[in-house]
């Protein structure tokens, strides 16, 4: 993979390395590396795509460590990965932040050894009701089928995630496919600690289209279809 160094970390080992892919983040991305940066024992990872923006500039000053590599958010977050040193892997979404209480959730769970990974349910920045429904009924599928959206924070045991291999580098729906090779491996959970989502998506291209766009692309995606043809029918939203 082609990268480069940003910043350098200390040799400090830390418990959980938050490793976040990000393009064309600027507007948002100092105020999530800032909320962050309160907690302790936290390794911040930033990987960017080569944004256009001032996104790097602005990570510099607040992440542990900022690489930029070639786009796509797989391969973003792998190469995150290789550079992380905590034991605990917690990918996170450049447009979600998390409630303080997730980490202190996390660690509690890991205390359990038979637990791999998981994530943390879904909310998003939004009082609209359709859009409230929207995220109880994917907390409800994430439960049932232990099969989270990305957006949930995801987060993994950094053993089980290198005996594994990573995440596939597709263009779509890496995800799912990484949770469901996952959960061979041992017990996953979805903890209720929220992670908050931007609801941009939804407000741009409409709730009714975005949600079954997406359950259909979810739907395909389970039934053998490409994620490369499927991510023709999902364009990045900033």
């Amino acid at each position: 993979m082609n990268f480069s160094h940003r910043q350098t970390v200390t040799d400090q080992k830390t418990q959980v390395s938050v490793i976040i892919p990000t393009l064309n983040e600027a507007a948002r991305i100092a105020g999530l590396l800032s909320s962050l940066r309160v907690l302790p024992d936290i390794e911040i990872i930033l990987v960017d795509g080569r944004s256009q923006d001032r996104t790097v500039e602005m990570a510099e000053a607040l992440a542990s460590r900022v690489l930029v590599t070639a786009p796509g958010r797989a391969r973003q977050m792998n190469e995150g990965a290789r550079y992380a040193t905590g034991e605990v892997f917690l990918f996170l979404h450049a447009d979600t932040r998390l409630e303080l209480s997730a980490f202190a959730q996390l660690t509690s769970a890991l205390s359990d050894s038979t637990i791999v990974g998981g994530a943390f349910s879904l909310s998003l920045d939004s009082r609209r009701w359709e859009l409230r429904l929207i995220a109880a009924v994917t907390n409800l599928r994430a439960r049932l089928f232990s099969l989270p959206y990305g957006d949930q924070a995801i987060f993994v045991r950094r053993v089980v995630f290198e005996k594994i291999g990573g995440y596939a580098e597709l263009p779509l729906m890496e995800d799912f496919e990484f949770m469901r090779r996952l959960r061979r491996h041992g017990r996953t959970v979805i903890l209720s600690a929220k992670a908050v989502s931007s609801a941009r998506r939804w407000e741009k291209e409409g709730i009714v289209y975005t949600t079954l766009r997406d359950w259909v692309i979810a739907l395909l995606f389970l039934f053998g279809v490409s994620p490369v043809a499927l991510a023709k029918w999902y364009p990045p939203v900033r």
